[in-house]
């Protein structure tokens, strides 16, 4: 759920998420707007997800909860901020936060008379001389006398002037306070006020806090009343089986069993869901006031046992074409209609298909398989393919030798080679490298002889080259100026996607594929990519995942130097490192290769989605990214969309862009070489072979993967971050060309 700010100030209510912090305090174009202000007095910074007030300039006396700001202050709920003659109320409710300003109420400075100094003047005649005591008292006197008709004339004013008012809160309250423009006189039955602007604070335990503001005015009905509003009643459930997915009023909570779950007062409805069981939506109702109430629910069965047998037994099963066991068999079925097919060797294929109801076991009447007597032909056999032999002898003869991008064991040898035209290439260490075409002809054997000539070996001019661990990489040219990120315009932009200038000068390779499964247990043969769900990831084909950059950068090393190439990482303090100036060794792309191959190479124009089109939701297969098949495992999906997988696929899997690469814009999330940070003010200063900062914690992440479903998500320039291995998070290889 999107967390929101609602502003009330004299311009009106707004409401703000939290893309939109830092929100300022001051002036008029400031968010929130304090009335006859000229100046910025503070702003308030989101960290770790709560609300942090900082004062612009120590000489400003803005007060927080009747204390000077001295720096930065926390805000949290019923906090109240004063600036001069205004004040602004921070009340949080739920996921809403709400910001009040308002006028104080204007306070009344008594003074104390000061002692008057009697002056002592000389009579004459039979006149006695006025004594300092008869003076004092006559001047008190006057004094009460003039207070006492002050008073009268004020209250004679404020009884044609006040208005009766009427609040009424409901449910009555443990205690409530009304400050105004003007003190309010209580009549015990009756209330009086003058006109003016007044706030009413009230508590009751249980309920949230009433903080409201209403308007005496003349000639009006000038009645109000308040309802409190329950807090949420902490809520405990749990389920027999435990691990269930539960849905309250059509949103994802979690998983059973769940503790203290704040949830509002009133009728709510929940849903429980779990593999192999039947779903339960029941009505329930919270009593709130943080009441801790308990929930048990206990889901029935989505399964059947049915008991199966062949004459003869052995027969392969497989149900709904997945094969399970052989005959005879106990199995436990998910209601519903099922086929089955029996096979055996020697016997007729017998399918049959098998209603099944929850919790109703069924025994299947023994099945009699048919013999097969009639022998089929055999298949008439291929003519096998033309080959010719090729005679290859090289000097020195420790060369590498590789043909069709495939290395053979021997440099010299005698190759049986299919007919027609191969890719000969030998290298060595110190020795310029060798590239050659050959006929391999079935009538007539060819005979190549090489001779390495010693010199600097350099495959800078070749298209692509091949690894030893299987990867073919792609050369991407040194690049024009090109811009990555995103304009704050941009549908879907988060607010790390900065705009910055970048050129690559040194021409990179970069691999077509993921690295899978069986190329990264060439490096770490017990490596286990893990489950979602019941969906394994494990198989050969699929991209290795549950793999840390840490991993993805030791395998890049052992690559090199199964390849012979000077390592690109160095490990230091126990972490590897990029080694700088960087190497022609395997390594991570960089964040800026990596957007450059997705978004720019050989395109005319730079795109957004892996898909043709520049709208979202993709309308034609684009990628693999959570579509309406994993509707019922993850939270998010893009409805009226399906790629055929609902976890990762194979790692060369729908179609390649224009540069011959494969899933850069879904599948999984690719680790990248960069650390973590944000570039604010680069979009005028370019960068040439950006690396990224030189320490961090977090690494970045880029791409959509099988999870990902939103605008923001799928979009080329969306920046994740990490430091731990996730089950959506794979990588693939790169290296500079020269």
């Amino acid at each position: 759920m999107q967390r929101i700010t609602r502003i009330t100030d004299p311009r009106g209510s707004r409401d703000y998420t939290i893309d939109n912090y830092p929100l300022t305090i001051g002036t008029a174009e400031a968010e929130i707007q304090i009335p006859d202000c000229h100046e910025s007095i503070a702003v308030i910074h989101l960290e770790q997800g709560y609300p942090k007030l900082f004062k612009h300039k120590p000489k400003l006396e803005l007060w927080h909860n009747h204390q000077l700001v001295e720096d930065a202050v926390w805000l949290k709920s019923g906090d109240l901020l004063e600036y001069h003659h205004y004040r602004i109320d921070w009340q949080v409710v739920g996921d809403r936060a709400e910001a009040l300003v308002s006028r104080n109420p204007v306070q009344t400075i008594v003074v104390e008379p000061s002692p008057k100094t009697i002056t002592h003047t000389q009579h004459g005649g039979n006149t006695p001389p006025l004594q300092a005591d008869d003076v004092t008292t006559r001047n008190l006197l006057k004094i009460w006398l003039y207070a006492g008709l002050a008073i009268l004339i004020a209250f004679c004013g404020f009884i044609l002037m006040a208005r009766p008012i009427s609040v009424t809160i409901n449910p009555v309250v443990d205690s409530q306070n009304i400050n105004g423009d003007w003190p309010i006189f209580d009549l015990g039955t009756a209330q009086l006020a003058l006109p003016g602007d007044y706030r009413i604070q009230a508590e009751k335990q249980g309920f949230f806090p009433l903080n409201k503001t209403f308007t005496v005015v003349s000639g009006a009905d000038n009645q109000w009343q308040f309802e409190l509003h329950k807090l949420p009643g902490l809520l405990s459930i749990d389920t027999q089986p435990e691990h269930v997915q539960i849905s309250i009023d059509g949103k994802l909570i979690g998983t059973s069993p769940l503790t203290a779950l704040p949830v509002s007062a009133g009728s709510h409805h929940i849903r429980l869901r779990a593999l192999r069981y039947q779903e339960l939506e029941q009505e329930f109702e919270v009593m709130g006031m943080q009441q801790q109430q308990h929930l048990s629910f206990s889901l029935k069965a989505d399964w059947a046992t049915v008991s199966l047998s062949t004459q003869p037994s052995g027969a392969e099963i497989r149900i709904d074409d997945q094969k399970l066991t052989q005959t005879p068999a106990e199995l436990e079925l998910i209601s519903g209609q099922h086929t089955i097919d029996l096979s055996k060797k020697g016997y007729q294929k017998h399918r049959l298909t098998l209603q099944v109801q929850a919790m109703e076991d069924q025994k299947v009447p023994v099945i009699k398989l048919v013999k097969i007597t009639q022998s089929k032909p055999k298949p008439k056999a291929k003519p096998k393919p033309k080959t010719g032999i090729v005679f290859i002898t090289i000097q020195p003869a420790d060369a590498e030798l590789w043909v069709d991008g495939i290395k053979q064991n021997n440099a010299t040898a005698r190759l049986t080679l299919a007919s027609g035209q191969h890719q000969l290439k030998a290298e060595k260490k110190g020795y310029q490298g060798f590239k050659t075409t050959v006929n391999a002809d079935s009538k007539n054997p060819a005979t190549v002889n090489i001779v390495l000539k010693p010199g600097t070996s350099s495959n800078q001019d070749q298209t692509y080259i091949n690894t030893a661990g299987g990867q073919r990489l792609i050369k991407i040219k040194a690049t024009p100026v090109f811009s990555i990120g995103a304009s704050r315009r941009e549908p879907g932009r988060r607010s790390n996607e900065n705009l910055r200038k970048i050129q690559l000068t040194r021409p990179f390779y970069i691999a077509k594929t993921e690295v899978s499964n069986a190329q990264f247990r060439k490096f770490r043969a017990n490596h286990n990519s893990g489950r979602f769900n019941r969906f394994d990831l494990n198989e050969d084909s699929l991209p290795a995942v549950n793999v840390s950059w840490q991993d993805a950068a030791a395998y890049a090393n052992w690559l090199s130097e199964q390849d012979g190439l000077p390592l690109a990482y160095l490990q230091i303090d126990g972490k590897w490192q990029l080694i700088r100036p960087v190497t022609t060794g395997y390594r991570l792309p960089t964040e800026a290769e990596w957007e450059y191959t997705a978004r720019f190479a050989r395109r005319d124009k730079p795109v957004r989605f892996s898909w043709p089109s520049d709208r979202f939701p993709p309308t034609v297969l684009g990628g693999n990214y959570s579509d309406s098949s994993a509707a019922d495992y993850l939270p998010q999906f893009i409805q009226n969309y399906n790629d055929g997988y609902v976890v990762s696929a194979p790692v060369k899997s729908f179609k390649a862009n224009p540069t011959g690469i494969y899933n850069l814009g879904g599948n999984v999330s690719e680790w990248v070489q960069d650390y973590y940070t944000i570039y604010p003010g680069m979009e005028q200063k370019l960068q040439k072979n950006p690396l990224g900062p030189t320490q961090g914690r977090h690494r970045v992440i880029k791409g959509a993967s099988w999870k990902d479903a939103t605008i923001s998500e799928l979009r080329f320039s969306y920046r994740d971050y990490s430091d731990k291995a996730r089950d959506d998070v794979g990588f693939r290889i790169a290296r500079y060309a020269q």
